[in-house]
């Protein structure tokens, strides 16, 4: 059966493979080739694959979807990172977890920010307000 993994950028691999043992949210599965059709989403992990007469080959892939119909499955992710190390595909999908984590954080942080700025300008806006009404009731109180 034919692999093919593709990014939105690329297409990562594209190769003849006789097994593949990936897995999805309701677990790890295995792939042959005359098994039949299926679709499965994949979580972040490393993606299994055996050439035939070859070794065992390594895709570290963000969440993602495997389709496979007829002797072709397709893996589209927004990340794959190739090695024939699978604690190294391992390893790069961990750091690309981290950093989109580290970026969420951050995009918290920065809207916290941004809505204690908004707080106080709308606190700052009502007190001229509130001091302008003083002046004018005391000003009606002296005439």
């Amino acid at each position: 059966m034919r692999l093919r993994i593709i990014t939105p950028k690329r297409v990562v691999l594209d190769t003849e493979v006789s097994q593949i043992f990936g897995q999805g949210s309701q677990g790890a599965f295995g792939l042959w080739a005359g098994d039949m059709d299926c679709l499965s989403d994949l979580v972040p992990g490393v993606l299994r694959y055996q050439v035939p007469g070859g070794p065992l080959g390594h895709v570290g892939l963000s969440a993602g979807i495997l389709v496979k119909k007829g002797s072709v499955v397709t893996v589209t992710t927004s990340n794959a990172y190739p090695s024939h190390d699978p604690a190294e595909a391992a390893r790069r999908i961990r750091a690309e977890r981290r950093d989109a984590a580290d970026a969420d954080r951050l995009e918290r942080e920065a809207l916290a920010m941004l809505d204690a700025e908004m707080q106080r300008q709308l606190v700052m806006f009502d007190r001229p307000a509130t001091y302008a009404a003083q002046a004018a009731l005391s000003d009606l109180g002296k005439g």
